[in-house]
């Protein structure tokens, strides 16, 4: 008998949360990267435990992106003439 008290999630509702495609978690519930239950119709549901782990490991472990020095890269300053070989803009 299952815990009443487990919190479960469709897998549409993963999808949105981690803005992606349904397929996209069914792929994960498939490899392993997330793990899920059946019901007994067939149906995927995953445990909000494993839903909070994904994040974690997709959200809050992720690095800073690195954004490029764009200061000398405007219209103003002719990086249309010429960039310079840095500008990401060219």
């Amino acid at each position: 008998m299952q815990d009443s008290s487990v919190e479960l999630f469709t897998v549409e509702e993963v999808a949105t949360r981690f803005r992606v495609k349904p397929r996209t978690v069914y792929r994960w519930l498939k490899s392993g990267v997330m793990e899920g239950i059946r019901t007994p119709g067939g149906q995927h549901r995953i445990t909000g435990e494993a839903v909070r782990q994904e994040f974690e490991r997709r959200v809050v472990n992720e690095p800073e992106p690195v954004v490029p020095d764009v200061s000398r890269c405007r219209p103003e300053n002719g990086y249309h003439a010429t960039p310079h070989s840095g500008c990401p803009l060219r």
